[in-house]
C-alpha cells in the first residue's frame, strides 16, 4: 500500500465522525422544531380566543347612545322673539339689526371717549387759546429733564393753569 491509500479503519472512523454531527445537526433541528411548534400552538390559543371575542361582540345589541337631556329654553316671550328674528336671518345679525327686527325703540347712541381725549381734571379749555399747552416733545422732554418730573419749579408754559 502506498501513503496516498486510504485504509478501510480511517474510512470508517471518518463516516462515523460524520454520522456523529449530523445526528447533533438532527437533535438541534428537532428542539427547535419542538420549540416551533409550542410557539405556533401558542399563536393558534390567541386566534381562537379572539375569534371568540369578536363572536361575543357581535352577539351583544347595539347599545344606543344616550341622548343628551333637552336644554331648558328661558319662557320669556323676549326669547322667543330674538330666536325668530335669528331663525328667520340669512346671515349673522348685530344687537341693533335684531332690534330693528323687533321693532324696538333703539337708545341714541352714547360716544365713549378715548382715554386721550377725556378732558383734564380740573382744568377747562380756553377755546381763545388754542395752542395753549401745545409743545414740541423734544422741548418738553429737555424741560423734564433739566427740571424734574414732579418739580414745582417749572417755567411757566409748563405749570397747569
Amino acid at each position: 500500500m502506498s501513503g496516498n491509500e486510504v485504509t478501510l479503519g480511517a474510512v470508517l472512523a471518518q463516516l462515523e465522525d460524520q454520522e456523529h454531527e449530523i445526528a447533533a445537526r438532527s437533535e438541534a433541528a428537532r428542539r427547535r422544531i419542538a420549540e416551533l411548534t409550542a410557539q405556533l400552538e401558542e399563536f393558534h390559543q390567541v386566534a381562537q380566543e379572539i375569534r371568540i371575542t369578536r363572536k361575543t361582540l357581535l352577539a351583544l345589541p347595539d347599545p344606543s347612545p344616550p341622548t343628551p337631556p333637552a336644554a331648558k329654553l328661558p319662557e320669556h316671550l323676549a326669547y322667543r322673539q330674538i330666536m325668530a328674528v335669528l331663525a328667520a336671518a340669512d346671515a349673522p345679525l348685530r344687537a341693533r339689526a335684531v332690534c330693528e327686527a323687533m321693532d324696538l325703540e333703539i337708545a341714541a347712541q352714547q360716544r365713549q371717549q378715548r382715554p386721550d381725549e377725556a378732558p383734564a381734571a380740573g382744568r377747562t379749555r380756553d377755546p381763545d387759546r388754542a395752542r395753549a399747552g401745545i409743545v414740541h416733545p423734544a422741548t418738553a422732554v429737555a424741560t423734564r429733564a433739566r427740571w424734574g418730573t414732579n418739580s414745582t419749579r417749572r417755567p411757566r408754559w409748563l405749570r397747569p393753569p
